[in-house]
């Protein structure tokens, strides 16, 4: 019997931002970048290297100078204490390595810096011991030496910067380090430009002298704090309509891609006063953890004091799938991440532990675990994880919308029939029930649900899916929908410009449809130009299902159809295959499939534009 070797790396070299050259000589000019003042010098800027102690300031024309002489430490040990047997190191130009324990078989990989795999060295059957393997030659920059070793495998950076070679001390992930670096000759360290009202650019140099080199920075827009929202007493404006994604609170509209991140921070803390109650924002910088086997042991300061929390996310699989239940996930790869009601309780007792509060209901509760293994996922890159998604179907897809919308770790978002009180639009099921659409409603169940009429069941209520305390001012008086200053195409354009595919039910005359595919296409519909004027068409995907043999498809079973399309997401997201078919917006087979005509839907519900382009 083959038994798999414990690794317990101690490595004698130590990753430097080192190059051939004894001094630091870069130069170049900051300036400020599209918008007004485009190209004007910005002054002042603070500019360093990630991994050296030289800096400069910029001048009055934007200028500056970067010396000092390459400061490379001697090589000294460490240590990462994961199993028990392996010593792992560099001598010269060989990779040595002793083993406390024979192996039958392994392998020596390298790949460059942009990912691609450049030589592989197959290794025979080892004693316990001391061994070498030599390295290919390689051109100074940044690469990944894999050591597998039977079933285990250990993943570090290396340096070559040409006179010497270095090891790090911090593992490394091929997958997230793909595409970091653009080339086989990657970055041996970044430049870090900096100023107060503006965003921090970070610049990869392949090189400790360089001339001309030109940076642009953009005011910081991307770190605004929201406005003070009012209370729902003083939401005066009552809006009819769809609200236009693209218009911030104050009026002001949208011009920049780069202001989106600023509106989506908007967005998200309408939801959380109006509807969803609060949930605590994670810091990455305050979260720490391990990973070992499917559990993650998370460590979260605040207000000076540390708390930790686990969550069993599964032990296998390098996508992490947050299924809420049913849903639509790829058949191989995945390890599962199951929350329910009863975990969402214990995550809100947790962050009762640490803030003092409690999340607004029980999905903002998820929200948070969520953002909190997410972070520590990012803190720990060999962990094996390289993608996360959430699915869920009906209820369960009512939380996978809002996780998707509100944690930003997520890669991927499936939503399946997340009807009323998931993607579905407010004012339009509103319409349908007591407004001018009430003629045009023709379904053999109820009217479409909404905040207040969601199904009496309690794992269907509201209290997992939004706040019924804080959302009362609408959900006891309906017609109070109108001056909700978002509504759900919004959120769900917080998705952008990660990846959703989507999905709700056929909504034709006479059949099931109290969940309202209708107003969840609406959604949708309303949401793709956020998509398309962020230049990433390709990642936003919706399909009413088509007619199953002149039929309505059952609820969550996931048609032909349905799974084809999820599949070209699973190629595109987690394969990159860029030439997967995802741009995709189907209607059912018709208008016959929705309870309001497609044709319909502009002059009924938009006065904004909607075909939007952004600098």
């Amino acid at each position: 019997m083959v038994r798999a070797v414990g690794i317990s790396i101690i490595a004698c070299g130590i990753l430097m931002s080192a190059m051939a050259q004894d001094q630091i000589a870069l130069s170049g000019t900051v300036t400020k970048g599209s918008g007004d003042g485009e190209g004007e010098p910005i002054e002042g800027a603070a500019i360093s290297l990630k991994n050296q102690t030289a800096t400069a300031t910029t001048n009055a024309a934007g200028e500056f100078s970067l010396t000092g002489p390459v400061a490379v430490r001697n090589p000294a040990p460490f240590a990462i204490s994961v199993n028990n047997g392996v010593r792992f190191g560099l001598k010269g130009n060989q990779m040595q390595f002793s083993i406390a324990s024979g192996v039958t078989k392994g392998s020596l990989s390298i790949y460059s810096g942009n990912g691609r795999l450049n030589s592989v060295r197959q290794i025979g059957a080892l004693s316990a011991g001391t061994h070498r393997q030599s390295l290919p030659d390689l051109a100074p920059g940044l690469y990944i030496v894999k050591l597998t070793l039977d079933n285990t495998t250990t993943s570090r950076k290396l340096v070559n910067t040409g006179s010497r070679m270095y090891l790090s001390e911090r593992a490394a992930n091929t997958a997230r380090f793909a595409g970091t670096y653009g080339s086989s000759v990657a970055a041996i360290d970044t430049l870090v430009v900096s100023k107060l009202g503006y965003s921090t650019v970070k610049h990869p140099i392949r090189s400790y002298t360089g001339t001309e080199i030109a940076i642009e920075m953009d005011e910081d827009i991307v770190t605004c704090t929201p406005p003070d929202l009012p209370e729902p007493s003083g939401l005066t404006e009552a809006n009819e309509k769809l609200p236009d994604p693209f218009k911030f609170f104050n009026g002001n509209r949208m011009t920049k891609k780069a202001e989106w991140p600023c509106r989506r921070k908007e967005i998200l803390a309408m939801a959380q006063k109006y509807i969803y109650g609060p949930t605590p924002e994670v810091d990455p910088a305050d979260v720490t953890g391990t990973i070992s086997g499917g559990t993650v042991n998370a460590s979260i300061e605040y207000n000076g004091a540390t708390k930790t929390a686990s969550f069993d996310i599964g032990s296998s699989g390098n996508i992490l799938n947050i299924s809420y239940g049913s849903g639509i996930s790829p058949s191989s790869g995945c390890r599962t991440w199951s929350i329910n009601n009863t975990s969402m309780d214990s995550y809100n007792n947790t962050i009762n532990s640490i803030y003092g509060y409690k999340a607004g209901c029980r999905v903002m509760a998820a929200v948070w675990a969520v953002n909190v293994v997410c972070a520590v996922i990012d803190k720990n890159p060999d962990c094996g994880i390289d993608y996360v998604m959430t699915t869920g179907c009906s209820a369960s897809g009512k939380s996978t919308f809002v996780t998707g919308c509100f944690c930003e770790g997520v890669d991927l978002t499936v939503i399946v029939e997340s009807g009323g009180i998931g993607a579905a639009n407010y004012r339009m099921a509103e319409w349908f029930k007591h407004g001018g659409g009430s003629s045009k409603w023709q379904c053999s169940d109820a009217r479409p649900q909404n905040l207040d009429n969601t199904d009496t069941d309690n794992q269907f209520s509201g209290a997992p899916y939004f706040s019924t305390s804080v959302a009362g001012w609408v959900t006891g008086s309906i017609s109070k929908i109108k001056y909700l200053p978002y509504d759900q195409h919004c959120l769900l354009a917080c998705i952008a410009p990660r990846a959703l595919c989507h999905f709700t039910n056929q909504n034709g005359s006479q059949e099931w449809c109290h969940l309202g595919g209708t107003c969840e296409a609406l959604s949708a519909w309303a949401a793709e130009p956020v998509w398309n004027a962020l230049g990433v068409p390709e990642n936003m995907g919706f399909q009413m299902y088509p007619n199953n043999n002149g039929s309505c498809p059952s609820h969550c079973s996931n048609p032909q159809s349905a799974t084809d399309l999820a599949k070209e997401f699973f190629k595109r997201v987690f394969e990159g295959d860029t030439n997967a078919e995802t741009d995709v917006m189907v209607f059912g087979e018709g208008d016959g499939d929705l309870q309001q005509k497609q044709s319909e839907w502009e002059d009924t519900w938009v006065d904004w534009e909607m075909d939007v382009t952004l600098e």
